[in-house]
């Protein structure tokens, strides 16, 4: 008896100490409150988004309070004052902990327009905002709820794309467990979740583990060409070659294209040999994708590797003889080939009518670089400026943009 009556003194202290505790938490934090207010009044705008930003990592509960407070200082503070777009950066992490997401994003759009060189910081916020926005609909939704499988799929890749890559990957497994016949399409975002990290043995494994999991299954095979496409972009030519025959044995109506990119593959090592096997795939399936692809390799083997553009001139000009391969990447590499001949005008006029045609393709920045270098090959160093400016403009995401800022900065002033 006196053994239990000292637990329950115990545990009754134990709870006043913990009460004693909470309490003292919260004075902390409507201290804090408090001093967010002062700091405010003193115009401190500074200290006051520093302080607030405290009671909103300290403690829930306090962001309706803040909106009120931060709101009213926002609206009060000249824009002039660059501490108040800090104050408008507190105020929407606390819309978004309220998940009112609409005046998150709304005020973002304010800070833009009043701040147009935070373009950088206002497109994370937004983003920011819209995976929580993302992820508090994905967590209301029931598991039949016809856009549920969607939105997280979405969810995973604003994960993937912010760096929180254990998120996506712990995300990708749900949707893998929660919906059947998902199992490859997760492995494979999962693969690319690991190459993003940098764990590209993970990466490699998860497609192999997959794939024999399913065993005979067809879509087996697609979790194997995710894993050579790791191996070979990755220094592990030989393992993608042992992947891609292992293909061609186990799922034959995937040979010719296990056979595409074990020439791919093979370029690395032994050019000679993957042209032997290209030749053979435009032989043996005459006519269709896999041999037009084949096409294209050896096009880009006699340029690049074997120093042949006439020879690669002619191949390409045989694919854009065909209106599905009549494209941008297509006739870049045409222009290409002229470029390597020496034949810079033609290059840059063909160039620019394949940029006009083409301007919003992937290619677009690509082509418009080729024609700066057309015209620094040309000695127009003027014209050549405005290409490099343009991609910089256009473009500012490609990493042909910081190859043209590079370009203009060894250019130097004309």
């Amino acid at each position: 008896m006196k053994c239990i009556r000292n637990m329950v003194l115990m545990s009754a202290l134990v709870l006043t100490l913990a009460c004693a505790f909470a309490s003292v938490c919260r004075a902390d934090d409507a201290v804090t409150l408090q001093q967010c207010k002062d700091a405010i009044a003193a115009r401190d705008y500074a200290q006051a988004a520093d302080l607030c930003r405290q009671v909103l990592s300290g403690t829930s509960g306090s962001e309706s309070e803040l909106v009120s407070l931060l709101s009213e200082t926002v609206a009060s503070v000249a824009k002039e004052d660059t501490a108040r777009r800090n104050l408008m950066y507190v105020l929407v992490e606390c819309y978004r902990r309220l998940k009112q997401w609409d005046d998150a994003q709304a005020l973002c759009k304010s800070v833009l327009a009043d701040y147009p060189d935070q373009a950088g910081r206002v497109e994370s916020e937004r983003a920011t905002t819209a995976l929580y926005q993302m992820k508090d609909s994905v967590e209301s939704m029931t598991k039949d709820d016809p856009l549920r499988k969607e939105l997280m799929y979405k969810l995973a890749l604003a994960y993937r794309n912010k760096g929180n890559y254990d998120d996506a990957l712990s995300l990708y497994k749900s949707i893998s467990e929660d919906y059947t016949g998902e199992e490859v399409a997760c492995c494979i975002e999962m693969a690319r979740t690991y190459v993003a990290k940098g764990d590209i043995d993970k990466a490699i494994s998860t497609c192999m583990d997959t794939a024999a999991k399913l065993g005979t299954d067809g879509k087996a095979a697609e979790a194997l060409f995710c894993a050579a496409d790791v191996q070979g972009e990755h220094g592990k030519p030989g393992e993608a070659i042992a992947t891609l025959d292992k293909i061609c044995v186990d799922y034959p109506d995937s040979t010719p294209r296990a056979l595409v990119l074990k020439g791919d593959v093979l370029r690395m090592i032994d050019v000679d040999q993957a042209l032997q096997l290209f030749e053979k795939l435009i032989s043996d399936y005459a006519g269709s994708e896999y041999a037009m692809q084949a096409k294209s390799h050896i096009g880009y083997i006699l340029l690049f590797q074997k120093n042949k553009p006439a020879e690669a001139k002619s191949m390409f000009m045989e694919l854009i003889n065909d209106a599905a391969y009549d494209n941008a990447e297509n006739w870049y590499a045409i222009c290409c080939c002229m470029y390597a001949q020496g034949e810079y005008t033609v290059a840059k006029s063909n160039l620019e009518a394949t940029y006009d045609k083409y301007s919003e393709d992937r290619f677009g920045a690509v082509i418009k670089y080729k024609i700066a270098e057309c015209c620094l090959g040309l000695n127009d160093r003027f014209g050549a400026r405005k290409a490099y400016e343009e991609v910089i403009v256009k473009y500012p995401g490609h990493d042909r943009a910081k190859a043209a800022q590079e370009a203009l900065n060894a250019l130097g002033a004309d």
